[in-house]
């Protein structure tokens, strides 16, 4: 008799402890399932649209301030309902031009011209190249 009791123990054991850790393992999934539409897990709150789909018009680096160029992209952009606006990128440089100052006048400047289209704007600032000796960001903010 002893012997069946010693068989049966090592059969039943090891499924018990089993169970209990798959019974765990789904208790764990439920609560956080639980918490995360309370907003314990920490969700930002719906503040309206953040993504704008549709076309844009992206503009090279170098035509930022090319007046004859741009001249020619807010016609099309005019005439183009479709369009929703322009990505436009910049290189860190154009924008600080010494540490810790800044001038975003060029922006201004596109946003205010597509501000009367209804337009929109997306900055890109580049922070890589495939030139590996091109300085894009200051040492201050690699990692």
């Amino acid at each position: 008799m002893n012997r069946k009791n010693s068989m049966k123990s090592r059969i039943i054991l090891p499924t018990m402890n089993r169970r209990i850790n798959t019974l765990s393992i789904a208790a764990l999934f439920v609560i956080c399932l639980t918490l995360v539409p309370w907003g314990i897990a920490g969700a930002a709150p719906g503040t309206g649209i953040k993504w704008h789909p549709g076309h844009y018009y992206t503009i090279q680096n170098w035509a930022n301030d090319d007046p004859i160029y741009m001249a020619k992209v807010y016609k099309e952009l005019k005439a183009t309902p479709a369009l929703r606006g322009m990505q436009m990128r910049f290189l860190w440089g154009w924008l600080e031009k010494s540490p810790g100052v800044y001038n975003f006048s060029i922006i201004d400047k596109h946003l205010a011209e597509l501000t009367k289209m209804g337009k929109r704007m997306v900055i890109q600032v580049q922070t890589k190249s495939f030139d590996a000796d091109w300085k894009l960001i200051p040492n201050y903010l690699k990692a």
